[in-house]
């Protein structure tokens, strides 16, 4: 989130881009979002990828890339949730997507992390321009229940206002 961002100037000048980003998906209603070096947007509603401007989105990016790189940041991690959203409800227009970014997914200093299930997996395999450029996909086994259970006690621990005791909504075993 830009708020992360210590730097006044480069805050000043990363806040408009990621504000121009938030509009060009069309939302729909499920949820996904975007994070880009520990700053980004997160907002309801799935998106139609068929009506992302891809020029637009990539001089949006190496702006960002730019702007990070002219500021100390070696480079930028996008991260891309939830993209089994899209590529059930719009599979075609994922593969679009992302046929149409290839150029914009080589941006010198960016890194991009695609979270989704074997169904957007197979949209990235399925333009062989595409599956070049990128590497392997690593699978991430479900969680098991004293994992889950330590996660949600971190996120606990990290909501915490500090000096005030945490209160559960309810017992781990629930």
């Amino acid at each position: 989130y830009v708020s992360k961002v210590e730097n006044t100037q480069t805050k000043k000048k990363l806040t408009p881009i990621l504000e121009d980003l938030k509009p060009i998906f069309e939302v729909q209603d499920k949820n996904t979002g975007f994070q880009i070096a520990g700053f980004g947007l997160d907002w309801g509603g799935s998106r139609s990828f068929s009506r992302v401007p891809h020029m637009f989105l990539k001089n949006k990016l190496a702006e960002i890339c730019k702007i990070s790189k002219n500021n100390g940041f070696e480079g930028v991690i996008f991260h891309l949730n939830n993209l089994e959203n899209c590529a059930l409800e719009n599979e075609e227009g994922l593969k679009k997507l992302l046929s149409g970014l290839r150029d914009t997914l080589q941006i010198p200093h960016s890194h991009f992390i695609f979270v989704g299930n074997h169904n957007a997996a197979d949209c990235f395999i399925s333009d062989p321009k595409v599956k070049n450029i990128i590497s392997d996909n690593i699978p991430v086994l479900p969680f098991g229940m004293s994992e889950i259970k330590k996660i949600i006690n971190k996120r606990f621990e990290a909501y915490r206002i500090s000096g005030m005791a945490i209160t559960k909504p309810c017992s781990e075993d629930a």
